[in-house]
């Protein structure tokens, strides 16, 4: 019974909803669910950070809080711009229907006050 490698074309079986990105505490955390036939054993994520338009910053107020905005547009984000890319494990089995809770402590001390950020799955293991 070995896992794996599920087709990319499988990916849209599996949902990240409720994700979060709290600067302040250093985290993330969000749900991972199963919608498909498959059982999942393992899931892999992609996470990153974009500074966002360095002139925004200064119309900033430094008593706010960071602004950190998911971005979804179709357009790629500055790769000069990327603070942070990692990769997160979700080893949670997941039968179809099923969903987990994830949560991860990273360092994201940076002296930027606008932030964009995407996540996309970029392996699942299954059978």
């Amino acid at each position: 019974m070995d896992d794996n490698s599920l087709p990319v074309d499988q990916f849209n079986q599996v949902q990240i909803s409720d994700f979060e990105v709290n600067m302040q505490r250093d985290y993330i955390r969000g749900k991972i669910q199963n919608i498909g036939e498959h059982n999942i054993t393992s899931s892999i994520f992609e996470f990153e950070i974009y500074t966002g338009n360095p002139g925004a910053a200064g119309n900033t107020n430094l008593m706010n809080k960071n602004s950190v905005i998911n971005y979804t547009g179709r357009d790629p984000l500055d790769p000069a711009k990327l603070l942070l890319s990692q990769n997160f494990v979700v080893r949670e089995p997941l039968k179809p229907g099923y969903s987990t809770e994830f949560y991860f402590e990273l360092k994201m001390d940076y002296e930027f006050y606008e932030f964009f950020y995407t996540y996309e799955i970029v392996q699942l293991k299954g059978r």
